[in-house]
């Protein structure tokens, strides 16, 4: 069943002016009622040289935020006015002030959310909140890249598979957006011999198969931190048009220390990826 409540986080109005074509595109697509999410900027940092700031210059950096916050509704209102389908803007009632309860609170009656992928450019606290977003929503997060251009979606899906909870998600995730007889390849990516129940791909298959799926099981070496980059690789090497993966099924200090696939990928992926957690 495809998608019919999409949650669109819009974090700047830089964000906001590439990301609403993508999401507009989407929500006609799926015929699907569209919110769009804006949490706000952070206003004070919490400690530091900046901490004395004048009330002044905090009234200034306030009214600045929610000019921001106007401008993106405002895009959002000239983007959706004219569409088919029903949409609906939200926002925080003061800038910064719980902008991850805001989030959370808002995503969870949405089959999908989606959201721009992370840059060098990016700030520590909106991939903060994009990470918390995956991690606590309960929803799946399809993440999509500036470059990526509005068009085929979901007509052939590469699959990251491992024996998790999360990566089985993904794959089912993934079936909202696959379209009739799709192309579905399952992907083990990992170090020769890690895998020790590839039997359940093969159950997978058949599962996706008997939905009329065109179904193909790869498998591929990829050393300790580079699977996120074989992902990559294999997608375009596939002609796939986005990638479904669990997203982080470690611990956070497993993330730090080791690197994780959902780190590379959101920040590295060069078409959509759909995170289950």
């Amino acid at each position: 069943m495809s998608p019919k409540t999409l949650a669109l986080i819009l974090f700047s109005e830089d964000e906001a002016r590439w990301l609403l074509p993508a999401a507009v595109e989407l929500a006609n697509r799926y015929r699907a009622h569209l919110v769009g999410l804006c949490p706000g900027r952070e206003i004070m940092p919490r400690s530091g040289a900046y901490a004395e700031w004048d009330g002044t210059v905090i009234t200034m950096l306030t009214d600045q935020e929610a000019k921001e916050r106007e401008a993106i509704a405002k895009r959002f209102a000239d983007a959706t006015r004219a569409q088919d389908f029903a949409s609906e803007f939200r926002t925080v009632e003061r800038a910064g002030y719980g902008a991850e309860t805001f989030l959370l609170g808002n995503l969870r009656a949405a089959d999908m959310v989606l959201a721009g992928r992370c840059d060098d450019q990016t700030s520590p606290r909106q991939k903060r909140l994009l990470e918390q977003v995956i991690r606590q929503a309960g929803r799946p997060v399809l993440v999509l890249p500036q470059s990526w251009t509005p068009g085929a979606l979901g007509t052939h899906v590469l699959v990251g598979w491992s024996d998790t909870r999360e990566a089985t998600r993904a794959a089912h995730d993934a079936l909202a957006m696959a379209g009739p007889k799709a192309k579905i390849d399952i992907l083990h990516a990992g170090p020769a011999g890690e895998e020790p129940a590839t039997a359940y791909r093969q159950d997978m298959a058949a599962a996706f198969d008997r939905l009329g799926h065109d179904v193909t099981l790869l498998e591929r070496d990829a050393p300790a931190g580079e699977a996120g980059t074989t992902l990559i690789a294999v997608a375009r090497e596939r002609g796939a048009d986005m990638i479904a993966v669990g997203a982080f099924g470690h611990s956070r200090a497993y993330d730090f220390v080791i690197g994780a696939v959902s780190h590379y990928l959101l920040e590295s992926a060069t078409l959509p990826v759909l995170f289950s957690k």
